[in-house]
C-alpha cells in the first residue's frame, strides 16, 4: 500500500477521502464501528482513517499516592489511563492495523495542539 492518511475525526475523514479520489471513493468499510475509507488518487492506493480526540496520553510511572511534582511519566494509550477514554482504543488499532506496510503516514489532524497530541 502506498499512503495512509489520518485526519483527527471521522467527518474530516470522510471529505479527505472524497477530496482526493480519482471518482468515487474504492471502498468504504468498518473496522469495529471505525470508518475507513481507501482510495486511488494519481494510481496511487491510500487508506484515510481517523482518530477521535486523545489517542495517547502521559501518565505517571510507578504510582503510589499523589506525590508533587511528577517527573517520571510515560506515553500510554488513552484508554489505558481513563475508562472514559476507552471508545479511543478501536480507533487506535485500526491505525496500527492500516499502517502495516505503508510507505507514507500522513498526519491530516488540525495545526494545534490537539491535533500534534493525536
Amino acid at each position: 500500500m502506498a499512503q495512509i492518511i489520518i485526519a483527527e475525526k471521522p467527518s474530516a475523514a470522510l471529505k479527505i477521502a472524497q477530496a482526493l479520489a480519482d471518482g468515487k471513493i474504492d471502498k468504504s468499510t468498518y473496522m469495529k464501528k471505525v470508518p475507513v475509507y481507501e482510495l486511488t488518487h494519481n494510481k496511487e492506493k491510500i487508506v484515510v482513517v481517523c482518530a477521535v480526540g486523545h489517542l495517547y496520553g502521559v501518565a505517571e510511572k510507578n504510582k503510589k499516592g499523589w506525590r508533587y511534582p511528577v517527573f517520571d511519566t510515560e506515553w500510554l494509550p488513552s484508554a489505558d489511563i481513563s475508562k472514559g477514554s476507552a471508545f479511543t482504543r478501536a480507533y487506535l488499532n485500526c491505525i496500527k492495523s492500516k499502517a502495516k506496510g505503508v510507505k507514507d503516514v500522513i498526519l491530516a489532524t488540525d495545526y494545534d495542539i490537539e491535533g500534534e497530541t493525536i
